[in-house]
């Protein structure tokens, strides 16, 4: 799953276009993915913070693109408000290179699981995209 395509995939949709529209300064701060090596699913959720609403509107991709019509406070798990920075390039690791990299961390740990389902979450984190991964 190419980070990129997805996220270009969200601005090219009508929905996307609509939404800029009402809220022409907001901008691309985070993407979710999740990778279910069993079933073989995944999902992809790009988001735009708006500093109008102050809030964070998700696009979950698919076949088509459907705006998630919650929209999420930007605060912090302890409730802190916050405002997430936006990302300024195109994000240089793909949700494909993320299994193997774990997969040798683990190894470098001694730990043998098999990986099922990969849930990953990429942000602007001290001026530099962080992933978060589960």
């Amino acid at each position: 799953m190419n980070v990129n395509n997805c996220i270009k995939k969200v601005k090219e949709s009508e929905s996307f276009d609509k939404f800029m529209k009402e809220n022409p300064k907001a901008y691309l701060c985070s993407v979710f993915f999740v990778k279910d090596f069993s079933e073989k699913h995944n999902e992809a959720q790009v988001d735009f913070y708006s500093p109008k609403n102050k809030s964070i509107i998700s696009f979950k991709v698919g076949k088509k693109i459907e705006l998630i019509p919650i929209n999420k406070k930007a605060e912090t798990m302890t409730h802190k408000k916050f405002t997430p920075r936006p990302f300024d390039g195109k994000i240089k690791m793909d949700t494909d290179e993320i299994k193997p990299v774990i997969m040798d961390e683990m190894h470098n740990r001694g730990m043998t699981y098999q990986i099922d389902k990969i849930l990953a979450f990429a942000n602007i984190t001290d001026e530099r995209v962080l992933w978060s991964c589960t």
